[in-house]
């Protein structure tokens, strides 16, 4: 029987006109069969560029030339993929993504330092993968663009980065993904350490101003001028604890901590930021092993176990762990959740064994957006009613990427874990 095989074009082939790509040419078609013994690490990673690839016209195409937190999220992790099997075709993304938003002096198609998104940060994380496999000086420019956002970025009273320019005065917990793993990497590599310190600051003031004493948990934005309609008026908190944005904020922590000196004074209290939130987590974990897409109300009508805050939230500790950052004993949590995982969001089809991920919230957020007639759509108010209203997306790159990511901690569990710990690397054997 002929095994069944997923074909795309990997890679567009670039000649640069006038410092504008061209895309008539394409590179030769290659045909991939999503072996089903293969890691999960692997079978995600490799549904994913399928998904990718069939919608490259759409993602990468010369009249979409977007520049955002998703390409951050995901390439690293096909990048991590790429990196320990030694297989390039988990890496090509990247770099076609790289050649077509970088221009021959530095600067990047769709960008704008002035615009003030701190979510534009998250797409650099890219390339410095690729800068270190091909030293071409223009994607060394254009981290340093990337970086250069952050001497300007409008700040709150207290230091913290605002969301956005359009969004005054406001810290957003999903912020502190997309801006420190990026401000640390490129600190560790091209800075003199003196700004690990306002790294540092971005998650001590967010968990300052954020968290709820009597649950421990965050808040999803923070509006340091207590203004916004979604603000209380006193605290200038939002009205609840979105799963995904605490999912943010903790991969946040263990990503920008890959790239903390270890004798730096802030290091432990990052450290005791993430054991706080990983205890506030473990207290509202459903009995599933999942997460609620509002954390604290399971079972209450239109909410839902979410895919994102679960794979994000797994990967977090299980990477919190294989750093030492945690006790091996909150494997325990992660485990649970990654049986949930596969129960409820995984699925596999038959034909050409395509992994797919169910359940995630498609996009939340806080503040007004404008309608086409110039008045404004104030539906984002951060209630329950709003979160529970968000579409819900099917295959959503922001619950695929942590998956790949905790996937890879969890097929590696025997190199970190000591041998007597056979017990935990059980856990995660599927039932």
């Amino acid at each position: 029987m002929k095994k069944p095989f997923i074909a795309f074009t990997f890679a567009l082939a670039l000649t640069l006109v006038a410092g504008h790509p061209s895309y008539a040419q394409k590179a030769p078609e290659v045909n991939i069969y999503i072996d089903p013994t293969l890691p999960w690490s692997e079978r995600m990673a490799l549904s994913e560029i399928h998904r990718l690839q069939m919608n490259i016209s759409k993602n990468l195409s010369q009249t979409s030339r977007k520049w955002g937190y998703l390409y951050g999220l995901m390439l690293p992790a096909l990048n991590d993929v790429a990196k320990r099997t030694g297989k390039d075709v988990y890496y090509q993304l990247s770099q076609s993504f790289a050649e077509m938003r970088i221009k021959p002096d530095g600067t990047i198609h769709g960008y704008d330092v002035k615009v003030y998104n701190i979510d534009h940060i998250s797409a650099g994380n890219v390339l410095f993968y690729v800068y270190e496999r091909n030293r071409e000086e223009r994607y060394k420019k254009a981290m340093d663009l990337v970086r250069s956002q952050l001497d300007s970025h409008p700040r709150t009273f207290n230091g913290g980065f605002w969301h956005k320019k359009i969004y005054t005065h406001q810290m957003w917990l999903d912020g502190l993904y997309m801006c420190n793993p990026f401000y640390a990497h490129y600190e560790q590599l091209y800075g003199d350490g003196s700004n690990y310190e306002d790294i540092a600051r971005q998650f001590i003031i967010m968990e300052r101003q954020a968290r709820d004493f009597e649950t421990g948990l965050l808040y999803h934005g923070w509006d340091s001028a207590a203004k916004m309609f979604w603000a209380d008026p006193i605290t200038g908190l939002s009205k609840n604890f979105w799963g995904r944005g605490v999912g943010w904020y903790a991969m946040g922590l263990v990503d920008t901590l890959d790239y903390f000196p270890e004798d730096h004074p802030r290091r432990d209290d990052l450290i005791a930021i993430l054991k706080r939130l990983a205890d506030a987590m473990a207290k509202v974990q459903d009995p599933s092993g999942l997460w609620w897409q509002v954390l604290n109300m399971p079972n209450r009508k239109g909410n839902y176990k979410e895919a994102t805050v679960t794979n994000m939230f797994t990967y977090s500790v299980i990477k919190g762990v294989r750093k030492g950052y945690l006790d091996p004993s909150y494997l325990d949590m992660a485990a649970k959740a990654w049986q949930g995982i596969h129960t409820e969001f995984i699925t596999v089809d038959d034909d050409d064994h395509e992994v797919h991920m169910d359940n995630s919230c498609g996009t939340a957020g806080l503040g007004s957006k404008v309608r086409a007639d110039g008045t404004y759509d104030q539906r984002r108010d951060g209630t329950f009613e709003y979160y529970a209203s968000e579409k819900i997306r099917f295959d959503d790159g922001k619950a695929t990427a942590p998956f790949i990511r905790a996937a890879l901690d969890i097929e590696s569990m025997d190199e970190w874990l000591s041998k007597d710990m056979d017990s935990k690397i059980a856990m995660f054997e599927l039932q």
